[in-house]
């Protein structure tokens, strides 16, 4: 079996943190692994013998994580009774998608 990463080759064996599995194709990133989200990528695995070569459709790995949403300074506004407000918050994109909840201080 072959690995590729990104488009790069990739060999889990030299990889203390992924455990293979014989003659199977498959491997495994183990839980302790510094930094996991390092993984992220696309794999594809191909597998060559006397009959030819068989390649595997990519694979996304995603490690979801809470993204870095710095706390914004927001100027007090005086605004009349019956008077409309926008309040913006543009938060960073995150796998999965974040939910916004707004609560008061």
């Amino acid at each position: 079996f072959q690995w590729t990463r990104n488009g790069q080759p990739y060999d889990p064996f030299r990889d203390p943190y992924v455990r293979t599995s014989d003659n199977s194709g498959t491997f495994t990133i183990h839980h302790s692994a510094p930094n996991i989200s390092s993984y992220n990528g696309t794999y594809r695995c191909s597998a060559t013998n006397r009959l030819g070569t068989a390649i595997s459709q990519e694979t996304t790995f995603i490690v979801p994580g809470v993204p870095n949403f710095p706390k914004q300074e927001i100027l007090p506004l005086e605004v009349n009774e019956g008077e409309s407000v926008i309040l913006r918050c543009n938060p960073p994109s995150g796998i999965p998608p974040i939910h916004i909840y707004w609560m008061t201080a």
